[in-house]
This record gives structure tokens, sequence and C-alpha cells, in this order.
């Protein structure tokens, strides 16, 4: 990578990052999203019985089923060590997570949206299907945020990243492959 393009990529994840603009964006995309899917809609509580709630998380598609829709839709449903082994995911694990047969962590989860190019819209149901989200809390999550949101999907590039910035690598999760 070239050393110009790495500091234009690092000034605008920081303007992004610590400009104002980041977290008003955030709650603007999530009141224009949040009902145009009457199915994403929140059912209020005080109208619905424990059953009726239940039945719709029962009906809601799992983290397996949405990553087979989007692994097939960029070709990548079958294991490529090549690739799959840039985000330390073992073919087992990436089975297992296709066929809802384990919970997931969270930091293999980002690391297969990386591997999957999915946008930020896309990582960010994924993680909610799996009962985790991006938190701008999280200087972790805000890089990774950044990086789907420009379609930075290298990571030699997001390491340095979080190298730079003094946060924790995406690689450092206590589970193995």
């Amino acid at each position: 990578m070239n050393p110009s393009n790495f500091k234009q990529i690092k000034k605008t994840f920081i303007e992004d990052v610590f400009g104002y603009m980041i977290v008003s964006e955030r709650c603007e995309v999530f009141v224009e999203n949040s009902f145009t899917d009457a199915s994403m809609a929140p059912i209020p509580l005080s109208d619905t019985s424990l059953e009726e709630l239940l039945d719709t998380a029962k009906r809601s598609e799992s983290l397996g089923t949405y990553l087979r829709q989007k692994a097939h839709q960029r070709d990548m449903i079958t294991y490529r060590p090549a690739l799959f082994e840039q985000g330390q995911i073992s073919r087992d694990y990436w089975s297992r997570v296709l066929n809802d047969e384990m919970r997931a962590s969270k930091e293999k989860l980002l690391r297969i949206a990386i591997l999957l190019k999915l946008s930020e819209e896309e990582a960010e149901e994924m993680l909610d299907k799996a009962g985790y989200s991006i938190s701008l809390t999280i200087p972790r999550d805000v890089v990774v945020q950044f990086c789907l949101r420009k379609e930075f999907y290298d990571f030699l590039l997001i390491e340095q990243l979080l190298a730079d910035h003094e946060i924790q690598s995406l690689f450092n999760d206590r589970r193995g492959a």
C-alpha cells in the first residue's frame, strides 16, 4: 500500500471518528431505516403477549441462515482456505456458524464481515442476529464500522489503523479457531 494512501485513509478515519458527524449520521440512518420495513418496527410490549413475542423471535432468520445467504450472494459459501485463513476462520468454525451449531464470538463475526465484504448495515444486521452490536463506545468497533463504511476490507490496513490508535487487534479473541 502506498504510504500517502494510508495517510489519507488515516486522516479520513480520524475526521470521521472524532468529528461530530459520526454520531448524528448514525442516528439519522437509524431513524430513516427503523420503520421502513414493518417487520423491523419495534413491537409495543404493552399490546403484545409473551407468546407473540416468542413466536416473532422463532420466525426471525437465524445467524447461520443470514450468513449462508450473504456468502452465497458473494460466491463464498464454500470454504476457501487462502481467503478464510486471512481472518483466522477455520473450516470447522465456518461450518458450525453456518449451521447454527455454536454461538460465534463478536470478534470472529467482525472478521467474517470483513471477509464477506459486508456493508455497514449488513454487518450490523449480522451482529444483531448473533446478539451483538457495533458500539460507539468500543474503539475497535468504531474502527471496524469506519472501515466497513468506507469499504476497506484489507486486514493489514485495519490492523494498522487499530495499532496506530493503540486499540486491541481484531485477532485478540480468547477462543480457538
